[in-house]
C-alpha cells in the first residue's frame, strides 16, 4: 500500500513509476493523506499510456471536507490509454474535489469491462465542478456502469458528468445518476454514442434555473437503437411548461421507439410536442407515481 503524507513524497513516487518496468507498477492501494492539501494534480497521468494489466486495487481519496476548495485534478487521466487494463479499481470517495476524475480512464477500451459499485468498482456521492467529466470516454469494452452516481440530497455540480460515458459503446447497465438539483451543462454529453443502452434512470428532484444540463445528453444522429425507456421517477417541473436551453437536442440520438416514464407535471409540460428537445417523434409517456 501506497498512501502519500507529504507533497515530496508524491513526487517521488510519481517518479518511481515512471522508472518501474510495466509489470511492477502495481500496488494494493494508492492513496493522499489529508495533510497533501495544496498538491493539485498529485496523481494526474499516474500510470498514463502504460502496459497496465492490473492496477491498485483500491484508491482512496479525502475524508477532510476542507480539502474540496484547495485540491482538484487529482486523478487526472491517471489511467487514460491503458488500453490492457482488466478492472477498475475500488473508488469509494467522501469528498469530490473540481476535475478529480477528469478523463481518469479515458480511452481504456480493450479489456476493462465491469465499473460497478464492488471491490472492483466506482462509488460516490457527492458533485464537484468537472469531477467525473469524460471520466469512462471511450472505454469501447465497458459493460457495466457504477449503480449510482450522486444522491437525492446532494446538489449536481457544472459540467460534473460531462461524456462521462461518451462512446461507451457496448455499456448496457448504466447507473442510476441522482441529485437534489442539476446544474450547468452537468449531464450533457453523458451517454453520446452509447449504442447498446437500453434504460436510463435519472433521480433528479428539481432542475433549477440553469443552462444546458441534458444537453445532447444522447448524442446525436440515432445511434442509441437499443434506448427504449428514459425514466424521471422523482422530478417535479415548478412551471408548467418545458424548460427552454435544459434539454436541447438531448434525444438526438435516441430512434423513434420508446417511453418516457415521469412525474405527471413532466408529462403536463410535455404535452404532445415531440422533437430532439423534447422527446423523440414516436415515443409515448407513462405517468409513475413513486
Amino acid at each position: 500500500m501506497f498512501l502519500a503524507e507529504s507533497v515530496n513524497e508524491l513526487v517521488l513516487w510519481k517518479l518511481i513509476l515512471q522508472i518501474l518496468p510495466e509489470a511492477e507498477k502495481s500496488e494494493n492501494e494508492i492513496g493522499i493523506k489529508d495533510c497533501v492539501m495544496l498538491c493539485p494534480n498529485c496523481f494526474d497521468k499516474l500510470f498514463y499510456n502504460s502496459i497496465l494489466y492490473k492496477p491498485p486495487v483500491k484508491i482512496t481519496g479525502f475524508n477532510d471536507f476542507s480539502l474540496a476548495t484547495t485540491v482538484s485534478h487529482t486523478y487526472y487521466q491517471a489511467f487514460g490509454n491503458c488500453s490492457y487494463i482488466q478492472y477498475l479499481p475500488q473508488t469509494d470517495f467522501s469528498v469530490v474535489v473540481p476535475y478529480m476524475c477528469y478523463e481518469m480512464y479515458q480511452s481504456c477500451y480493450a479489456y476493462i469491462t465491469n465499473a460497478t459499485n464492488s471491490a472492483t468498482g466506482f462509488f460516490a456521492t457527492e458533485f464537484a465542478p468537472h469531477c467525473f467529466e469524460r471520466m469512462f470516454c471511450g472505454c469501447r469494452a465497458l459493460t457495466t456502469a457504477p449503480t449510482i452516481i450522486g444522491s437525492t440530497n446532494k446538489k449536481a455540480a457544472d459540467y460534473c458528468c460531462y461524456q462521462m460515458f461518451s462512446d461507451c459503446y457496448n455499456l448496457k447497465s448504466v447507473p442510476n445518476i441522482a441529485c437534489s438539483e442539476g446544474a450547468n451543462y452537468s449531464f450533457s454529453g453523458c451517454f453520446g454514442d452509447c449504442s447498446s443502452l437500453t434504460h436510463v434512470i435519472f433521480s433528479i428532484v428539481n432542475l433549477g434555473a440553469h443552462t444546458g444540463t441534458f444537453n445532447d445528453c444522447f448524442g446525436s444522429g440515432k445511434r442509441l437503437y437499443s434506448l427504449t425507456e428514459i425514466s424521471f421517477p422523482l422530478l417535479t417541473l415548478s412551471s408548467i411548461d418545458w424548460p427552454i436551453g435544459m434539454f436541447d437536442g438531448w434525444v438526438g440520438g435516441v430512434d423513434t421507439i420508446g417511453v418516457l416514464s415521469c412525474t405527471q407535471s413532466v408529462a403536463n409540460a410535455i404535452g404532445d410536442t415531440r422533437g430532439q428537445d423534447y422527446i423523440p417523434d414516436g415515443w409515448s409517456i407513462r405517468v409513475i407515481n413513486y
